[in-house]
């Protein structure tokens, strides 16, 4: 029993050894002199340029994106608009540099044969690839080459979908002029905004103006697709915005975080307590 265990321990070390020469042997084929200084870029695009994306994953519904007037749009999986700043960091693996490059061939030994994953910028290919297990760096295809670049920047190829969504509850140019929210509503008349009915305290312009701020530029903690069904009794409220549409909002959870749902996007925004709690809660 004792030698068995004996045998099968050394097998496990023997292999674990395999694998680490395999790591090393490959890292020293794909970067024979350390002492080059020179660098490679992986991509000739511009990232500011750059104005459709497209990502494939295996087993994945495609990700695409495209710049419209300035603003980054979802297309793919669903309808909606763009985080920003997560895609603007996405595209940060167009301006890679790599200190080796070689030839796109075996691609079988970088797991590009079949790639992890696929960016596709104004139409240039970026095929993700395996992880050296001794760097921690990602190989990456671009033309026909392939690079050892740094995985924090891949690392966003990766991400679901979900995490590209805006985080922003109202667009850029959504600007709300109206207030429905149960028995309270708010306008905005002659710029100055009337509450119906009168608050039992005096509110200064001021305070409401704030109030409404808030709403322009309420930020959620996360953004998922919204229920379907089984919310009716929900709180609903309607936001007035500049231009005559209006954004239907349902409550769908105010504890421990504050939930809001835009029936118009069908996607749930998560909200902290005291954030949520002071959107709903007009001033006065």
């Amino acid at each position: 029993m004792a030698a068995a265990q004996a045998v099968r321990s050394r097998l496990a070390v023997n292999l674990l050894l395999l694998a680490a020469l395999a790591a090393l042997g490959l890292l020293a084929w794909f970067r024979p002199n350390l002492e080059e200084t020179a660098t490679y870029r992986v991509s000739r695009l511009d990232p500011a340029q750059v104005v459709s994306i497209r990502i494939e994953r295996p087993g994945q519904d495609p990700v695409a994106l495209e710049k419209r007037d300035g603003e980054w749009l979802m297309s793919s999986p669903w309808k909606a608009r763009a985080h920003e700043l997560r895609v603007e960091r996405l595209l940060e693996i167009l301006a890679l540099s790599a200190r080796q490059r070689v030839s796109a061939e075996d691609l079988s030994r970088f797991e590009l044969d079949r790639p992890l994953a696929t960016l596709v910028a104004n139409g240039e290919v970026l095929a993700v690839g395996a992880l050296n297990p001794v760097t921690r760096e990602q190989y990456v295809r671009a033309g026909n080459w392939v690079y050892l670049v740094e995985s924090r920047v891949t690392a966003d190829v990766f991400a679901p979908a979900s995490r590209l969504l805006s985080p922003r509850l109202l667009g850029p140019g959504e600007s709300p002029v109206a207030f429905e929210m149960g028995s309270v509503s708010l306008r905005q008349e002659n710029g100055k905004w009337e509450q119906s009915p009168p608050p039992a305290e005096a509110v200064s312009q001021d305070d409401l103006n704030r109030w409404v701020q808030e709403w322009r530029l309420a930020t959620a903690l996360e953004v998922q697709q919204g229920p379907s069904s089984g919310q009716e009794q929900a709180q609903e409220l309607r936001i007035g915005l500049a231009g005559g549409r209006t954004v239907p909002i349902r409550v769908l959870q105010r504890e421990p975080q504050v939930v809001l749902m835009r029936e118009d996007d069908g996607f749930a925004y998560r909200f902290p307590r005291d954030v949520g709690a002071r959107l709903l809660t007009p001033p006065g």
